[in-house]
Order: structure tokens, then sequence, then C-alpha cells
């Protein structure tokens, strides 16, 4: 398997992951026709790495967020989008 662990830097999956977790990311789970609605996916977008839930509405993708504060918004994938993976596991504590 190809798997990268990535650390939460913001809040925009809150309360699901929080700032400091550590996901784990399938990098070879990523190709369109096999994407999964719901699940969460590592992502660039517009040059910017994230952890967000891809939901599939009326036939195309958005990168949604857990928090549901306004600055949190969906927002549609599109060519700046790149799909790095999808997240296996979640890390919640480290010592």
């Amino acid at each position: 398997g190809a798997l990268v662990a990535i650390r939460v830097i913001g809040d925009s999956m809150y309360p699901t992951l929080k700032r400091g977790n550590v996901v784990i990311v399938n990098t070879a789970d990523k190709e369109k026709h096999k994407l999964i609605d719901g699940a969460m996916y590592a992502v660039n977008h517009n040059g910017k790495p994230c952890v967000k839930r891809l939901e599939l509405n009326g036939g195309s993708w958005f990168l949604a967020s857990d928090n549901k504060q306004p600055e949190f918004r969906s927002r549609a994938v599109d060519e700046s989008t790149e799909v790095l993976g999808r997240v296996v596991r979640m890390e919640a504590d480290f010592i």
C-alpha cells in the first residue's frame, strides 16, 4: 500500500478531526471513477493541501467540511483540485 500520514492543521473538519490529529491516507485510492460519496480524502485545492469530505451533489463533486461554520462552506471540485488519496485511519492521541 501507499500510505502517508498527514497532520491536521486547521479547524474545517472539527469535530471529527481536531487540529494536531494525524490521518493516514491511502494514496493509491484516488481514481475519479472510484471516489466514495461521503468519504474523507486528502486533496490539494488551489495549491493548498487539506482533508475534506467528498460529496456528490447533482452530478458534481464538492469538498465539504464537517465544521458547519460559514467560512467552511462547501467548495466545488474544479481543475485546481487534485485528489491525493482516501483517509483510511485517524490517529488522535500521541505520546
